[in-house]
């Protein structure tokens, strides 16, 4: 499901002294709605991410 434009919040993670990256957006409704329901859903989403990643350059 596409967030529009005027609902995203970006979020951002930053690793040692990496600089930050953007990871995704959160919606603006569901933050106010449940902050900390809105920041798992995002933090899963990047955890899959990297397990995939990790994943496919295991199989290389």
């Amino acid at each position: 499901m596409s967030i529009p434009p005027y609902r995203r919040v970006p979020f951002f993670v930053t690793v040692g002294d990496l600089p930050a990256q953007l990871v995704g957006y959160l919606d603006r409704r569901a933050l106010e709605a449940d902050s900390d329901a809105a920041l798992v859903s995002i933090l899963r989403a990047v955890a899959n991410e990297i397990e995939s990643q990790v994943d496919e350059e295991r199989g290389q």
